[in-house]
């Protein structure tokens, strides 16, 4: 397992991004999943800071033999009850992003943390 942590900010979306595809590429993946790879991360990172946490968020990939497991893990929500920012839909729309992306994408919100997870299986067995 590889994992890095950033600040809650969207400054550092880039880093997230680069990290995640380095560790993609170090799998042999090909670079349209390398792509995918990067916007799913990038959202599920967008996705906590949109629902306003604090503090850091945690991006860790696991090599695994069906592919990489990923999971982004941050904190609760400045605020519980409002959503912070924008429109309350936001989130939702990014994790139907991320499920296009990767179907089996989940999200875990409870005892003041939130998690998305999802595998991004090898080529050969990514559907046509």
């Amino acid at each position: 397992t590889a994992a890095l942590a950033i600040p809650a900010d969207p400054a550092h979306m880039g880093t997230v991004r680069y990290f995640a595809a380095t560790i993609a590429r170090h799998e042999g993946m090909p670079e349209e999943l390398i792509d995918d790879l990067r916007l799913a991360v990038s959202e599920a990172c967008a996705e906590a800071i949109d629902a306003g946490v604090t503090g850091s968020i945690r991006v860790a990939l696991s090599l695994e033999p069906e592919g990489i497991d990923v999971e982004v893990t941050s904190g609760s929500a400045q605020s519980e009850g409002e959503p912070h920012g924008r429109d309350a839909l936001v989130p939702i729309y990014r994790m139907q992003l991320i499920r296009a992306l990767f179907p089996d994408a989940e999200t875990d919100l409870g005892h003041g943390v939130r998690v998305v997870r999802f595998t991004v299986p090898h080529a050969s067995s990514r559907g046509a």
